[in-house]
């Protein structure tokens, strides 16, 4: 069992090597790695490692939770509907994202991001433009409201 376990968590190891990841895709791959091996219930032994990798600091939902919104928010210029989206797709619960979302992206956060992207963006006040921008900003994820604030 031991040796089962040291398999699964060398993965984990590895995966987490690469970049940072949320527990849910941890636990995905990890359940997947389980069934190639073979493990008989794979769940408990699945969970052992995610507490001790979560108590050892390797697994930080939190940190990683706000670094990740910094960054589509700030960086890649990506709406609170775009990032939604990504963190579903990572296996995070929509109750947990919403709850999240309202702490590290609030609308004073997005308000400034977007003065950032249309001081950018925005040379004239040419009406064809303006509804360009307006139309590229509601498919980054922005909502409608508040790019007309």
């Amino acid at each position: 069992m031991s040796n089962q376990r040291n398999s699964l968590l060398s993965y984990a190891l590895r995966l987490l090597n690469l970049r940072a990841r949320f527990t849910p895709e941890i636990e995905s791959k990890l359940l997947k790695k389980a069934v190639e091996l073979n493990i008989s219930d794979p769940e408990n032994l699945i969970n052992q490692i995610i507490t001790d990798l979560t108590k050892d600091s390797f697994l930080n939902d939190d940190k990683l939770f706000s670094s990740f919104v910094a960054h589509q928010l700030e960086i890649k210029f990506k709406g609170p509907l775009y990032i939604k989206h990504q963190l579903l797709t990572k296996g995070l619960k929509p109750a947990l994202i919403n709850e999240k979302m309202r702490l590290f992206a609030t609308s004073d956060k997005q308000i400034q991001v977007l003065k950032a992207y249309l001081s950018r963006h925005l040379k004239s006040d040419n009406p064809q433009l303006k509804a360009r921008l307006f139309r590229r900003l509601l498919g980054r994820g922005f909502t409608s409201g508040l790019i007309s604030t």
